[in-house]
């Protein structure tokens, strides 16, 4: 389904569900040349809202994707806007979309371990490492 801002502002969906809406691998992959996946998951364990790592690096991946988010305005809301705040919200979105993914397989793999699905040590961390390389 497709939200609107307007749909946003009258409660129709959520801030993530609005937001995830804009989410791209490239706005992905650029995050993770600025923070790793470690660094980011022990932000959101101290704050959900990712505030506690540098606000002029979301800052920069705002504007770094300032014509990603204006299209995807475009696309769903019919105008081509973009703010600095809108940016950042689609970047922290993203990073914890990619926080929640590799939790989840995290547990996963964790759970197959468990379970004896590995030969060895080495095939559960080889696994593990192209799993999230893959995220």
């Amino acid at each position: 389904m497709i939200y609107s801002r307007k749909d946003y502002m009258y409660d129709k969906c959520t801030f993530d569900e609005f937001y995830e809406q804009f989410y791209c691998h490239s706005m992905r992959d650029y995050i993770l040349r600025c923070w790793s996946i470690d660094e980011l998951s022990a932000a959101y364990k101290k704050d959900i809202h990712l505030n506690t790592l540098s606000m002029v690096t979301w800052d920069k991946i705002a504007v770094a994707f300032k014509g990603h988010v204006t299209g995807v305005n475009k696309k769903i809301n019919g105008k081509s806007t973009w703010s600095n705040s809108d940016g950042v919200c689609v970047a922290k979105t993203t990073a914890k979309i990619m926080i929640n993914r590799v939790s989840t397989v995290q547990e996963d793999l964790r759970r197959l371990r468990e379970q004896g699905d590995f030969e060895n040590d080495e095939e559960w961390e080889s696994t593990q490492r192209r799993i999230e390389g893959e995220l």
